[in-house]
């Protein structure tokens, strides 16, 4: 329980440094080559201390993930900071937490799972919310853009989940840290890539702002997949959504002043009732 503790703990952490340092990234792909290079480095140093490298059986799998996972890790985080900017904090994390859709659709399509009643209506009430939060009377192109960023967002929080899920399924536990330094890697060449790309500026704020938030994405990929190995997914993942949505949705009220309206306020309650559903 207290991995899935500090997962949240550190979740939270990860929206806060985005949040409060938001005005200050001038540069996010050097931001970003902050982040996964501090993770790089401490996956390095569990990856040592593990013996990870002397395990045969489940590497090539750790690989393959690690590499997939990578990819979508660096997308998760430009939609994460662009979503902060445009739509709040708040609502940047329900739908981030609400990738949990991702793995259910997963199951059904890729594993043939059939959804319990519990399910279906968890899906019904998420599909209800998205509706329901977005629902506004300024129907203009700026708005409909936040709109897709936060349905992107939804998707790449929910196949990044799906990766941590199926390592620890499918994949040997022993390699749990070989799985975290690939993915760390590839997201730290992605980002190198996309500077040269962007033709960005290398700047010391934004590196060290990057760093700043490297240190909680580590643990809380890390602190997940402990909690996967020691309890429940049934009980990790709703937990670790719902707990990170309420401390979010508390800091962005009491932190930054973030308001709520009818629409959102009903939207929060319809996320949190979908999550314990699908969850259940």
């Amino acid at each position: 329980m207290l991995f899935l503790i500090l997962a949240i703990a550190s979740s939270t952490a990860i929206s806060f440094i985005l949040r409060f340092f938001d005005k200050k990234i001038h540069n996010n792909m050097v931001m970003f080559l902050g982040n996964y290079f501090v993770c790089v480095l401490l996956s390095c140093f569990y990856v040592r201390g593990s013996e990870a490298f002397k395990v045969i059986s489940g590497t090539k799998t750790a690989v393959i993930l690690g590499i997939i996972s990578g990819i979508f890790y660096l997308m998760g985080f430009v939609l994460l900071q662009t979503n902060i900017r445009k739509n709040g904090i708040i609502l940047s994390t329900l739908f981030m937490r609400l990738g949990v859709l991702v793995p259910i659709a997963m199951a059904l399509i890729v594993f043939n799972e059939r959804p319990s009643y519990m399910e279906v209506g968890g899906i019904i009430l998420a599909i209800a919310a998205i509706f329901v939060i977005n629902f506004e009377k300024d129907k203009g192109e700026g708005k409909k853009s936040a709109v897709y960023l936060l349905l992107f967002l939804l998707i790449a929080g929910g196949l990044n989940d799906s990766f941590a899920n199926i390592q620890d399924k499918i994949g040997n536990r022993a390699c749990n840290d070989q799985y975290l330094l690939i993915t760390f890697a590839v997201a730290l060449l992605s980002s190198v890539v996309m500077i040269f790309v962007k033709k960005q500026h290398f700047t010391l704020i934004d590196l060290g702002i990057g760093m700043l938030v490297g240190l909680p994405n580590y643990y809380c990929s890390r602190f997940l997949l402990l909690s996967l190995s020691k309890l429940k997914a049934i009980i990790v993942y709703p937990m670790y959504n719902i707990g990170t949505i309420l401390l979010i949705s508390l800091m962005g009220i009491l932190l930054f002043k973030e308001k709520l309206g009818k629409n959102k306020i009903i939207g929060l309650l319809l996320v949190i009732a979908a999550l314990i559903l699908l969850n259940i």
